[in-house]
């Protein structure tokens, strides 16, 4: 039986400290875990399980081609591609019950894109310096589900509070793994009714709410999703990369006239294409406002004078 393992992204040369402290906490709860070096210049401080040369050559890259760039801004998506071919080869290997990163800014912004390579279901933590600032936690998230930890203290050397951190990021992913082991996202297994995504928003409730307790009466599951340009976006996705549902009840379109005002609630140019591409039911009924448009334009939409 192959083990499964918790993946912690780090860059070796900065944090490799922090990171062996926490594989060593997670290793404590009875979970394996491993180190994967997501770094940019400078040598890993410590041994990793998967090295930054491994992640290079799985982007398809030479380490010595790689040797020659010295900005860091142009080596990270090199290594972002690289880490997310490893963990996608991981998880098709059933070898990846988890992933956790620590990191500032960079680290977190290149653990987060490679995290979003996972399906929906996949324990991801991202422990983080700068989850709170303003504009960033949107931005390391997206759609997928990725929980943000603040660290709050600057994530540089193993001080009391810093050990404390990682004590509770490692009892945070350990226990999310034991979770999704205890009940996984699949498709219902034969003989169960299969399960159905709809979108809500406001205006809706009331039509969704009654929706969802007659298809409940009838044995199906509904999942909702917000569609405030997010969840609808995230619904997309996993449509399109997940067999997950068996059809989709689509309440509130409205986002597809936001993308194309230029609206807040814009979920993206591909909304509303995902059930035709998988070939499953599509029922798209507008309620309400949510038909059209219910959001507000971008400030940097706004005319001069209104700006």
């Amino acid at each position: 039986m192959i083990a499964k393992r918790i993946l912690i992204l780090v860059m070796a040369e900065e944090k490799w400290e922090e990171a062996d402290f926490l594989r060593q906490q997670i290793e404590s709860r009875r979970q394996k875990a491993k180190i994967l070096d997501m770094g940019l210049l400078g040598e890993a401080q410590g041994p990793c399980d998967i090295t930054r040369k491994e992640v290079i050559l799985a982007s398809g890259k030479s380490p010595e081609e790689v040797a020659l760039i010295s900005d860091r801004g142009k080596r990270m998506p090199v290594m972002v591609d690289g880490a997310r071919q490893k963990v996608i080869e991981l998880f098709s290997n059933g070898e990846l019950s988890g992933v956790i990163s620590v990191g500032g800014t960079t680290g977190t912004r290149m653990a987060t894109s490679i995290m979003k390579s996972l399906p929906f279901g996949i324990p991801k933590i991202a422990v983080s310096s700068t989850a709170a600032l303003p504009g960033l936690a949107s931005q390391y998230i997206g759609t997928a589900d990725i929980t943000l930890m603040h660290s709050v203290v600057e994530i540089a050397g193993l001080n009391t509070m810093m050990k404390n951190v990682l004590a509770r990021a490692a009892g945070a992913i350990c226990g999310m793994v034991e979770g999704s082991s205890i009940i996984p996202v699949c498709f219902p297994p034969e003989g169960e009714k299969p399960l159905i995504a709809m979108t809500h928003f406001g205006p809706c409730e009331e039509c969704a709410v009654k929706i969802r307790k007659k298809l409940e009466q009838k044995g199906y599951q509904v999942i909702g999703f917000s569609a405030a340009g997010i969840g609808d976006r995230a619904m997309e996705e996993i449509i399109e990369r997940q067999d997950i549902f068996s059809a989709v009840i689509d309440l509130a379109p409205g986002a597809v006239g936001e993308e194309l005002l230029g609206f807040s609630r814009a979920a993206g140019p591909t909304r509303l294409e995902a059930a035709g591409k998988k070939g499953i039911p599509q029922v798209i009924a507008p309620c309400g406002v949510c038909g059209v448009n219910f959001g507000s334009p971008l400030k940097r939409k706004y005319k001069p004078e209104y700006a």
